[in-house]
């Protein structure tokens, strides 16, 4: 029998897999009884916690913060997510405050190719 966090966990996996996959948001409220602002606070959520093990992995990031950058990185995303058991998704967040955002300085590109050992692609 699950606990309740693992539970909790459960869902909100399920939740975010359903939107990720293009479900529509009302057949997910319906499913799991909840108002769209209550699914997007999980989708969100889970996304959080997808950047959280990715930052402690010293993995590369990825945008999710909305539902088009969760659906461009949807396979990269769901395959982290399979690596996240139901009782991590059903605790609170370690890392808050995650964001992805873009270099565009010169001198930030150059600390972060040196930091990560990699090259960085530019834009356009």
């Amino acid at each position: 029998m699950k606990s309740a966090i693992e539970q909790v966990g459960e869902d909100r996996r399920l939740i975010f897999e359903n939107v990720a996959n293009g479900v529509p948001i009302q057949q997910v409220m319906s499913v799991f009884r909840k108002s769209e602002k209550e699914v997007m606070d999980e989708v969100r959520f889970v996304g959080k916690k997808v950047a959280e093990y990715r930052f402690r992995r010293h993995q590369p990031p990825l945008a999710c913060d909305t539902l088009n950058e969760l659906r461009i990185n949807r396979v990269a995303i769901l395959e982290t997510l399979r690596k996240l058991g139901d009782t991590y998704l059903g605790t609170s967040l370690l890392i808050p405050n995650i964001h992805v955002g873009s270099l565009d300085d010169q001198s930030v590109i150059q600390e972060a190719e040196h930091r990560s050992g990699m090259r960085m692609l530019k834009d356009g």
